[in-house]
């Protein structure tokens, strides 16, 4: 066996080339937050001369699977960001992007090309995701629309293509995936040409996959993409637009922005357009390739990244205005902070009543990445102190990965609190997400319950009334069960929400797709050929629930019910739902069943009952008996059935004493299941 002597050598990270083999803290959020050494110092001190008329500002805009990651993946190698053998979706960075396949999160990273610097912001593609599209797009100059060959325009296409049309972005028209077998480009050009009105010759043919004709693209973005429309004058001080930001446990809060004039260096004094009290002095600045690269300094037009030591992120606001401290002059925000209209409403509550102020942490750090969530305290006679936590959401089973995770036994005692947290979504999808980033990135196991709408009721014109129980308010919004009102001779109408909804669809599923949005009490609206096999549906649906491409467009009035769920006489206010009174008998005799199939038999008669509102009139009933024990083995001798007599009877009496002061057991699991819709 041959002696070999390793030798070892301490060497500063900073300065070590084969440093990457070094453990690296990895930040648990939207991308790993690693400072890339670059090795070209002399890029590094050059970034001045990279003036406006020299930076390209652009995002890439989707249908979900239309190839967005992976063209982006593409661009990265060309411009040799990233090497040729690379894994794919490299600028997928969350755990959970790359679980899926799809991007949650927009991400950015600068590119050099022919003298130029190219700022690449890879966007969403789902509908949950809309308000990351629409917040990237406020730093861009221009957008890539990609159209997958295999599947053609869908309804998130249309929509991304408004927001970039509305935005006044030039668009770079893009046909994706020429390399599968069986497409038809020239039905997708048509579709392009009709809906788009775009020339024939502006479209693009490429392959993200093999690479065909990518670098067509990079030539497109330079002649087709205008440089930054900002002004650099040196009398201009500093100022930019904040479109993202994140948490690292080093660095504190981390922002991206692009720089709208001026300069911006490290040691800068610069505030807040919504914060002007408090002044923070700036400890490194750099741009992302893609990876954090520090560099001496971000001039106008360029996109990159800033901290200053900020460790709460209640102390930032996405979509603000930074400038240098002291600055009198031009102090008007770039654009108004708009937050985003919360769809639907749910809780979210620890398996243990103990790590609430862990989770509620946890929950704060996200919420700084996702700036669509809203939270708001509540409280709960069962779960005790909650938030509540507002999110936009479509309609997926969400939280699959959680179903398991409670094995204990939630007891339904008054006086035993638990905390929750209650959050309002964007959509389902968009709720799941933040459930698995929450488990993931901070190892907070916790479930999230049955989600619902924001509603709103018409008091009736009675002052007295209106002062005495709603505030003097003439319209109140509803968006939990708690808050339904009790008395139903207040109320004049209800107004649900409803959404313009756009379809697109083979036309062979034309009848099913109608039949759906009937069923879904919709209002037809427009119907439109793209071209000989697909149609274009235009359909007015309540909101909340749906997984197509939408906008809101209002309320309308309704009928509503508030359900009522009873145990042995007892109201769970947890199990409380509101829907619209044409299917709430059929919604109730639901629960009913599942709380029939989920809980166990006890000691004791369970007796479940639904109700509308303050009626205690069942409109839903079932029993679950309780166990009994068989005396009937167990004795011998003389006079049987004279001792069986006398035992069943004193058992009797024992469980109408147990039914008196007894209290109903739900497993976990079976609280979970009569939840989930």
């Amino acid at each position: 066996m041959p002696n070999f002597q390793v030798h070892y050598a301490l060497v500063p990270r900073k300065l070590s080339p084969f440093s990457k083999f070094l453990q690296q803290h990895t930040r648990l959020f939207s991308t790993e937050t690693k400072i890339e050494k670059f090795t070209e110092n002399v890029l590094l001190k050059s970034l001045n001369k990279y003036t406006p008329d020299k930076i390209r500002n652009f995002a890439i805009i989707a249908h979900i699977d239309h190839g967005k990651s992976t063209l982006s993946d593409r661009l990265l190698q060309l411009t040799n960001v990233i090497p040729s053998d690379s894994e794919q979706r490299y600028l997928d960075k969350l755990e959970v992007e790359k679980e899926r396949g799809i991007t949650v999160k927009a991400q950015t990273c600068t590119m050099f090309y022919k003298g130029r610097m190219l700022n690449l912001i890879d966007t969403p593609g789902h509908v949950d995701f809309n308000f990351e599209v629409k917040r990237s797009l406020v730093a861009c100059g221009g957008a890539i629309l990609l159209v997958a060959a295999n599947q053609g325009i869908q309804a998130q296409t249309i929509f991304n293509f408004w927001d970039a049309f509305q935005a006044e972005l030039s668009i770079i028209p893009i046909i994706n995936k020429i390399d599968m077998a069986l497409v038809d480009i020239d039905r997708i050009e048509k579709q392009m040409q009709t809906l788009f009105d775009f020339k024939k010759e502006e479209i693009l043919k490429v392959s993200a996959k093999t690479g065909l004709n990518v670098p067509s693209i990079l030539d497109a973005i330079i002649e087709r993409i205008p440089p930054p429309n900002f002004e650099m004058k040196e009398e201009k001080s500093f100022q930019a637009h904040i479109f993202d930001s994140w948490f690292d446990h080093r660095y504190g809060v981390v922002l991206l922005l692009v720089i709208k004039h001026g300069q911006l260096k490290r040691g800068m004094s610069v505030q807040f357009f919504n914060d002007k009290e408090r002044i923070y002095n700036v400890r490194q600045v750099g741009f992302l390739h893609p990876e954090m690269v520090p560099c001496e300094s971000l001039t106008t037009g360029q996109v990159g990244y800033m901290y200053c030591g900020i460790k709460s992120p209640k102390d930032i606001i996405v979509g603000d205005t930074i400038f240098e401290a002291g600055n009198k002059i031009d102090l008007q925000p770039f654009m108004s902070i708009n937050k985003i209209k919360p769809t639907v409403y749910a809780g979210l509550f620890p398996t243990e009543s103990s790590e609430f102020e862990r989770l509620n942490k946890a929950v704060e750090n996200l919420c700084l990445n996702d700036s669509s969530v809203e939270i708001e305290t509540d409280s709960s006679a069962i779960f005790g102190q909650k938030f509540l936590l507002n999110l936009h959401i479509g309609p997926k089973r969400f939280f699959l990965h959680l179903q398991n995770l409670l094995d204990g036994e939630l007891v339904l005692l008054v006086n035993k609190f638990y905390l929750i947290l209650i959050f309002l979504f964007l959509g389902n999808l968009h709720m799941e997400i933040f459930g698995q980033r929450l488990e993931k990135e901070y190892g907070e196991l916790a479930v999230f319950t049955s989600p619902t709408v924001e509603y709103l009721a018409d008091i009736v014109n009675n002052e007295t009334i209106r002062q005495k129980r709603y505030g003097g308010k003439e319209q109140i919004v509803i968006s939990k069960p708690s808050s339904f009102p009790s008395c139903p001779t207040d109320i004049v109408c209800y107004h649900e929400p409803v959404s313009l909804v756009s379809i697109v669809t083979p036309a062979e599923y034309f009848q099913l797709i109608n039949s759906l949005c009937e069923n879904a009490r919709g209002e037809n609206i427009e119907t439109m050929y793209i071209d000989e096999t697909k149609m274009l549906l235009k359909w007015r649906l309540t909101s909340g629930y749906a997984s197509f491409d939408m906008k809101d467009d209002g309320y309308r009035e309704c009928k509503l019910e508030k359900i009522c769920i009873y145990l042995n006489d007892k109201q769970i206010e947890e199990l409380s739902l509101i829907c619209p009174s044409v299917i709430a008998r059929k919604r109730a005799n639901q629960m009913i069943n599942k709380l029939k199939n989920e809980i166990p038999s006890q000691q004791i008669e369970v007796t479940i009952r639904a109700s509308f509102g303050t009626s205690r009139k069942a409109v839903a009933q079932a029993i679950i008996k309780p166990m009994k024990k068989d005396f009937a083995g167990v004795l011998k001798g003389n006079f049987v059935a004279d001792r069986l007599g006398k035992k069943l009877k004193h058992q009797r009496e024992g469980k109408e004493r147990m039914k008196n002061v007894g209290n109903v057991r739900i497993p976990h699991q079976a609280f979970l299941n009569v939840l989930r819709k």
